[in-house]
């Protein structure tokens, strides 16, 4: 894992003990709403100034903004103190069902 993925998840790039994971998960529909895809994406708490972007693609070759855009839900403390940042958004646009796969871009603006 690059650097500035180590720094911006909170891990220890001299450590390859140290990791954290991202977790996807999907909610099952209310009443008269699609199914929710949650993102848990771990972050450093000291990582000030870095951008984590969720990507889509149907292919894998291409990638693009997700659509519809996910959610950010704020901050999540887990029992160990690790903070992750949660994100939702529809499980399936409507129209044509295709496959989707999804990416965390990490950028420094």
């Amino acid at each position: 894992m690059p650097n500035l993925a180590e720094y911006a998840f909170g891990t220890n790039p001299a450590d390859a003990g140290s990791r954290r994971a991202l977790t996807v998960s999907a909610d099952p529909p209310s009443p008269g709403f699609s199914p929710v895809l949650r993102f848990e994406i771990p972050v450093g708490l000291n990582a000030d100034g870095y951008r984590v972007d969720i990507q889509s693609s149907s292919n894998l070759s291409t990638w693009a903004a997700a659509v519809p855009a996910p959610v950010n839900q704020g901050i999540r403390f887990g029992a160990d103190g690790q903070a992750s940042a949660l994100w939702e958004m529809p499980a399936a646009p409507n129209g044509p069902q295709v496959p989707r796969f999804f990416r965390v871009i990490i950028t420094k603006p």
